[in-house]
């Protein structure tokens, strides 16, 4: 069954060619209507609405013969996927995310137009904000091959509301196929329509404008919008008129942790308001469905992850790894030891966080405190990698015993962490040669460390071949 198109203003058949909402000269006289308020110029003539080639429109009761038949799959978020698989958004749906200012909304959006343009698909992005150099420039910081982006990222950087040429140029977008549609700039998109972000019909009219249009097109969507500034008077929604919540599938809020800046790590938590299929809110906890972690690199790059929360669980204790990371990172630099006041300095994140990851480190073997006159130095022992067994420094200065560990075998090894699950970090070479005879074990020649799965040594991950 196939449904008439009607233009949205006058609701006459739009004619062939035509794949907007509206007439072009009915998108003009509506525009300027919403600028400056009714004119007098004689309105659009009246056009008989017509049937489809079938004799139906799109109010003829629908067929329900597939639904009844028990085929209906519902569908699963596929896209934007956390670090642990589960993805945040799906195919075929609009989405939406509302922050404050800084709070890594352009990020959290460039995360997933990576994700694709580096399967090899294509991505369109609509900005109303920024510009190319910087849009670009950060997808370049997150690795993306200027192939990728040449060859998969369309941009639009418009200027002039969606009428007229402006809806065949976006038509014309679309033709690519792109498996992702960003709208960055939700309040500046209204505006430049002559619309107004408080007026639930001018949110209903948008959204069908330009999202709606997208997914038509076949490309789901996703658009970035700013919260209200008083926080108690926040809600669950972005800024302005309740039908932007009410009008799109998926609705998220991101939350700043600690704010993200050249030189500077920065985390956000994202928070899902609406889920109308479902699948996203399944694994959420408390609401929240991921941590969003942006790293400042050397060279201006930029690493981001989607992780699991880590906070939220019922009954779990809050655990701020990426402190504990930052603090191993700078006892790494200070082969001597860091005083606390020190530590808190170089993590760069509230004082009872540091503090709690600090003791965290300690307790678990990463950190041992050692007294220098009258201070209390920090120094590390095993470095941290998120909540995994510890891997130890390689013996790179110690001399061997035996001369035959390569420094090409020392590749790390991570294993899953378990709270019950212990490691000796005394030598235990010896006691392994009685146990077992010397020609069947695969020792390490710097005898400062422990025999791993496999005969791999726990101290520098590489082994003596034979003794």
């Amino acid at each position: 069954m196939s449904a008439a198109s009607e233009c949205y203003r006058c609701g006459g058949p739009l004619n062939e060619g035509e794949t907007g909402t509206m007439h072009p000269q009915c998108a003009d006289a509506w525009l300027a209507e919403r600028k400056h308020g009714p004119s007098s110029a004689a309105p659009a003539p009246e056009v008989i609405q017509a049937p489809s080639a079938d004799g139906l429109t799109s109010w003829a009761p629908v067929d329900l013969a597939d639904v009844l038949a028990g085929d209906y799959v519902a569908p699963a978020p596929t896209m934007l996927a956390r670090e642990d698989g589960r993805c945040l958004m799906y195919v075929g749906r609009s989405h939406w995310v509302s922050a404050e200012p800084e709070a890594l909304k352009t990020w959290f959006a460039l995360l997933a137009c990576a994700e694709q343009l580096d399967a090899g698909r294509t991505v369109l992005y609509l900005d109303f904000e920024a510009g190319a150099t910087e849009i670009v420039g950060r997808l370049r910081a997150l690795g993306v091959e200027p192939g990728a982006i040449r060859q998969g990222f369309v941009y639009i950087r418009p200027d002039e509301p969606l009428a007229g040429g402006a809806v065949a140029a976006l038509d014309a977008a679309l033709a690519h196929k792109p498996v992702l549609s960003i709208v960055d700039g939700v309040t500046e998109s209204f505006a430049l329509q002559g619309l107004s972000p408080l007026d639930n019909s001018d949110a209903a009219a948008w959204l069908d404008l330009l999202p709606r249009r997208v997914l038509r097109a076949g490309s789901p969507s996703l658009a970035l919008d700013h919260v209200v500034k008083d926080k108690e008077q926040r809600g669950r929604y972005a800024i302005g008129a309740q039908h932007k919540l009410a009008g799109v599938d998926v609705a998220y809020t991101l939350e700043v942790v600690e704010p993200f800046g050249r030189g500077h790590d920065g985390v956000a938590t994202v928070k899902v308001q609406k889920d109308r299929p479902g699948g996203v809110r399944e694994f959420a906890q408390d609401g929240v469905v991921a941590t969003l972690r942006a790293a400042s690199l050397d060279g201006g790059r930029v690493s981001l992850s989607l992780e699991p929360p880590e906070a939220h669980a019922r009954g779990a204790s809050f655990r701020p790894t990426h402190i504990m990371e930052r603090i191993c990172r700078a006892l790494e630099e200070a082969p001597g030891g860091l005083s606390k006041r020190a530590i808190r300095a170089a993590a760069g994140a509230k004082a009872q966080y540091v503090d709690l990851a600090l003791d965290l480190l300690i307790t678990e073997g990463h950190v041992r405190v050692e007294r220098s006159g009258t201070a209390n130095l920090h120094v590390l022992v095993a470095p941290y990698d998120g909540d995994r067994v510890p891997v130890f420094q390689a013996c790179s200065d110690r001399v061997p015993a035996e001369g035959n560990t390569l420094p090409g075998d020392r590749v790390p090894v991570f294993r899953s962490f378990r709270s019950e699950q212990t490691r000796d970090t005394e030598p235990a070479s010896t006691l392994e040669r009685e146990r077992v005879p010397a020609r069947d074990v695969k020792v390490c020649s710097c005898q400062d460390g422990g025999l791993g799965d496999g005969y791999r040594c726990e101290r520098c991950l590489g082994w003596q071949v034979e003794l």
